[in-house]
């Protein structure tokens, strides 16, 4: 175990990166989880215990917040698919990339596979709070690999 591998970060910033580029800052991405499904198999003659026998992967739906800001890149995202004509939506792999407060290195990517929003939504307008707007997308996908830090420096 490095140096690297033991030290938490402890509070972090978040940025989006698709094909290559970061196109946006997060202040609070959740749902960045995975579960293994569990079968049960009950063997015959065996009554004192059920085996439990690993199954397949179900990953939850990553959303994503921002305050409103001028770029259009979330909404050019969910909406420039050709759903409307074609019934198809552009798949793409993505990573959100997570950076120590105290450095400027990334400490994790989390990589996603056959990702695409499949939400986009905006908080509400009212004009008498001091609130900013916030942006959200949830994005879904269809498998999740994580690259830390030290194995990025490994593969130097």
């Amino acid at each position: 175990m490095t140096l690297l591998d033991a030290s938490p970060a402890h509070r972090f910033f978040v940025y989006l990166e698709i094909n290559g580029l970061v196109e946006a800052g997060f202040t609070n991405i959740t749902g960045l989880s995975m579960e293994r499904d569990v079968e049960d198999f009950p063997e015959g003659g065996l009554n004192d215990r059920i085996h439990k026998l690993p199954g397949r992967f179900k990953q939850s739906r990553v959303t994503l917040k921002r305050g409103v800001s001028f770029s259009p890149v979330l909404w050019e995202w969910f909406f420039k698919d050709d759903f409307a004509e074609k019934m198809s939506v552009k798949k793409t792999n993505m990573s959100i990339i997570q950076f120590s407060s105290y450095s400027i290195v990334p400490v994790r990517w989390y990589n996603l596979e056959d990702a695409y929003p499949a939400k986009w939504s905006i908080s509400d307008f009212d004009a008498g709070s001091a609130q900013i707007s916030i942006e959200t997308v949830e994005i879904v996908y269809s498998k999740l690999t994580v690259d830390a830090i030290s194995s990025a420096l490994a593969n130097l």
